[in-house]
């Protein structure tokens, strides 16, 4: 916060544009931006820190079955022709 404190409004409006989006023009004074841009940020620290702490489990991968097998089928022998 003490960060903020030194910047100047220019440079403050320029944070509030981008992490403040839509409605960020309604803060009129420099203590304004500082209050609204030092408890966006954070929200977004706190709402970053469960989902690193919070790691899903990997799931178990389960050994592969062998896959029944199947024989090849031999081809039957050419049977001679009658003659005629």
């Amino acid at each position: 916060m003490d960060d903020l404190k030194l910047m100047t409004v220019r440079a403050l409006r320029e944070l509030a544009k981008t992490h403040l989006g839509s409605g960020y023009s309604k803060l009129k004074t420099k203590a304004e931006l500082i209050t609204a841009i030092a408890k966006k940020l954070a929200d977004d620290a706190k709402a970053a820190k469960p989902k690193a702490e919070a790691k899903k489990p990997e799931p178990k991968v389960e050994a592969k079955k062998p896959e029944p097998k199947v024989e090849a089928k031999k081809p039957e022998p050419k049977k001679p022709e009658p003659k005629v």
